[in-house]
C-alpha cells in the first residue's frame, strides 16, 4: 500500500498535490501582503501604546 499524502514545507499533510499547492499559494499570498504592511519603529509603538492607555483612562467604568 502506498502513502498518497503530500507534506508541505510547513509540515502540513494534504491528500492531493493540488490541495498542497493551493494551500502554499494561499500562504505565499498572505505573506506577500504582510510584507507590504509598513513596519513601525519601537518608539512609534511605545507612543501608540501610551496614547491608547491615555484614552482608556477617560473611559467611564461601570459596575454591574
Amino acid at each position: 500500500m502506498t502513502d498518497n499524502t503530500y507534506t508541505n514545507r510547513y509540515g502540513l499533510v494534504f491528500d492531493s498535490r493540488e490541495e498542497l499547492e493551493a494551500w502554499d499559494a494561499y500562504v505565499e499570498e498572505r505573506l506577500a501582503k504582510a510584507r507590504q504592511t509598513p513596519v513601525i519603529s519601537y518608539e512609534e509603538a511605545k507612543e501608540e501604546i501610551r496614547l491608547l492607555r491615555e484614552s482608556l483612562r477617560n473611559v467611564p467604568h461601570t459596575m454591574e
